[in-house]
């Protein structure tokens, strides 16, 4: 599975992330306006375009790993900074922490750079594969605390997993744990069918949607540095800030 994208069409892809991006949070905090499973289709393309812009040429050398985890880690914290404030990011009752995704990135690099895939081989992700089907799956007499600490942040381990075997394109591995990383949304789905069939499709409409910007042929102005980051730290500020709006008038 190759891909050919010049600047160009990777910002593209970088805008239709960060489109998706909004899409998804709108669709996540603003429930009460009930949004349909087009707009959920359209939001699960946000963290795998994410994860693929990511992995995508990234030559993970020292000097580039030391500036990736410091710019992660800030931006991390502060959009859980962001998150708690509008209520979002942790339960007041029992402290449970609740990352948000740009923890699930910070863990995958770390990931990347210090274990090599051989070390993560067939064996390991086999075993891996299994104990994250037997915590998401095993009910602990309707406690869900293993669960939990499976996903103390967006996506959770599996999240970062993927993007681990992305990065060495091992898509089946990639694919596998990327479903899994979308289990908590499966399990509190009312309709896990539809729920299911539609995260399954995820990766092949991405794939079609790559091809198709891989076509375009339009010159396109980079983002701004940080942009994504800045716009993650904020879309939860302004996603409050229409609710407020949308209340009012």
């Amino acid at each position: 599975m190759k891909f050919n994208l010049n600047s160009s069409q990777i910002e593209i892809l970088k805008m239709s992330a960060l489109f998706f991006m909004l899409v998804d949070h709108f669709y996540r905090f603003l429930p009460q306006y009930n949004f349909n499973y087009f707009t959920f289709e359209i939001g699960r393309l946000a963290f795998p375009l994410f994860a693929f812009l990511f992995t995508y040429n990234f030559k993970c050398s020292k000097d580039r790993f030391n500036k990736m985890i410091k710019r992660l880690a800030i931006f991390s914290i502060l959009a859980q900074i962001t998150f708690f404030i509008f209520g979002m990011g942790i339960n007041p009752i029992d402290l449970n922490f609740n990352g948000n995704v740009l923890f699930t990135f910070l863990v995958a690099i770390i990931l990347i750079f210090y274990i090599k895939d051989k070390l993560l081989n067939n064996f390991v992700a086999s075993i891996l594969i299994f104990i994250n089907i037997v915590i998401v799956s095993f009910d602990f007499f309707n406690n869900k605390y293993l669960e939990h600490y499976l996903y103390l942040f967006d996506y959770g381990i599996s999240g970062s997993l993927f993007i681990y075997y992305l990065y060495y394109r091992k898509y089946i591995y990639s694919f596998v744990f990327y479903v899994l990383s979308e289990f908590m949304l499966i399990t509190n789905s009312e309709d896990k069918i539809i729920t299911i069939t539609l995260i399954v499709l995820v990766p092949l409409i991405l794939y079609f949607y790559i091809k198709l910007i891989e076509k375009i042929k339009i010159e396109v102005k980079r983002l701004p540095k940080y942009s994504f980051y800045i716009l993650y730290v904020l879309n939860i500020f302004m996603i409050y800030i229409l609710e407020v709006f949308l209340e009012v008038f």
